[in-house]
């Protein structure tokens, strides 16, 4: 199931000279192995107000698109009225 929201991959390596990181900037990322997937997503809660997610380190884009997955359908049934109930 392909949900709303944005998938992607950083890492933590740092620039030589500026020591800032470099993110989803690296040259690394493409290489398997290196770097972790992280998902980007939001949804309505019950006032109508955005409810915001953003989680990582998943191993795989497809782990990290099944936690997507999983945080939308889970967040949905917390946003209806019977998820309200004490």
């Amino acid at each position: 199931m392909a949900g709303p929201g944005k998938l992607y991959k950083r890492c933590g390596c740092r620039d030589t000279t500026s020591k800032k990181r470099l993110e989803q900037h690296c040259h690394r990322l493409p290489e398997r192995g290196h770097g972790s997937w992280y998902f980007d997503c939001s949804a309505t809660d019950v006032f109508g107000g955005p409810a915001r997610a953003r989680r990582g380190g998943f191993r795989s884009k497809a782990a990290a698109s099944k936690a997507r997955d999983e945080w939308l359908a889970r967040t949905g049934e917390e946003r209806t009225p019977a998820g309200m109930d004490p």
